[in-house]
């Protein structure tokens, strides 16, 4: 569904991954740009690349054992953590909800203590790992509910016959469900998960800090949602955690030292698309529970659309710049996607 990924382009502007993500690549364009057109390190003085231009006309075989190939595999490593999400099997007697401290494996690298959250799939208790990806699916799934919920007379059954299938839809709902057996039966349990999954996606780790969001719910005597973010922003715990490295910093440090290499359409484009990283991170820092109304209408996402931009939605025959009528721009996008077609 639209809204859901859209969802998910929204988290990769402002959460830490992905702001990684998009910025890394960025980078990498802009570097490999100036291998192909001066070699590496270019010559001081050297003219600034028509980035369009030079990418257009690459091919894969080019950056065959080139440094931004072999940057773009170790990126491509690292991700690998922040995109896992098999469950593996629970110890005896974890109950579901509960948060567990175990080992993640991915390829041959592994981490010994990574956050997992128990979830009941079939007759059975599994482990999930707290990635970057549970964290994003958790929140655009609550989103999307809340929008079907609204436009199409109270029924989500879409997306909640997911649940009675084998893989009980636990990529989709494991933070939910571990929230709403922490929640009483009156508080909106999907408005918590959508405001503390983004919260989270704002902090460098965020299994870890919803495991720890979650440990201070526990906690608490009573479940007031705006009281809760509000001790949150005097918890030390988020010192070093939270908008780290901070979002301005970084844009400044792509435009400044990357973006004066390319020519001036090219970094105006570049600056555009910082721009629209900037109004989708400053407007959830001001608040969390930005998509977290259940209220939400296709005016809402239009006005989302209209301060954070929309990539070209690609569809398997044809690829569409507008969507029910609201054009799609997003800058920099056609520049992020030829890369990842010459380096992968």
């Amino acid at each position: 569904m639209f809204v859901h990924e859209y969802v998910h382009y929204v988290q990769t502007l402002t959460g830490t991954i992905g702001r990684h993500i998009m910025l890394e690549l960025a980078r990498l364009a802009v570097f490999a740009g100036i291998l192909r057109k001066h070699g590496w390190p270019p010559a001081p003085g050297y003219d600034q690349v028509h980035l369009r231009e030079v990418l257009e006309g690459a091919t894969r075989a080019e950056f065959q054992n080139s440094d931004p190939r072999a940057q773009y595999g170790e990126f491509s490593r690292e991700l690998s953590f922040a995109l896992a999400d098999d469950p593996t099997a629970a110890p005896q007697g974890t109950v579901a909800g509960a948060f567990v401290r175990a080992r993640l494996s991915v390829g041959p690298h592994a981490v010994d203590d990574f956050v997992h959250v128990a979830a009941a799939r079939g007759g059975n208790i599994v482990l999930v790992p707290v990635t970057d990806r549970i964290v994003f699916e958790n929140m655009a799934r609550q989103v999307e509910r809340n929008y079907l919920l609204f436009n199409n007379n109270l029924d989500a059954g879409v997306v909640d016959a997911q649940r009675g299938q084998p893989h009980g839809d636990i990529t989709y709902v494991c933070l939910h469900d571990a929230l709403k057996v922490r929640l009483p039966d009156t508080e909106d349990c999907a408005k918590w998960t959508i405001t503390l999954c983004q919260t989270a996606l704002l902090c460098r780790n965020p299994g870890t800090a919803f495991e720890h969001m979650l440990e201070r719910l526990t906690g608490l005597r009573s479940s007031n949602l705006t009281s809760f973010i509000q001790a949150l922003d005097r918890d030390d715990w988020f010192a070093g955690e939270f908008n780290q490295p901070p979002v301005q910093d970084a844009l400044n440090e792509l435009v400044g030292k990357w973006g004066t290499a390319i020519l001036p359409r090219e970094n105006w484009e570049l600056r555009e698309f910082t721009k629209l990283v900037a109004n989708a991170s400053n407007a959830l820092l001001g608040n969390y529970s930005l998509m977290a109304g259940n209220l939400i209408s296709w005016k809402d996402v239009g006005h989302w659309i209209a301060r954070f931009g929309c990539p070209p939605i690609i569809f398997s025959d044809a690829t569409r710049g507008e969507v029910q009528g609201i054009a799609t721009n997003a800058p920099w996008t056609w520049y992020l996607r030829r890369l990842d077609d010459l380096l992968q």
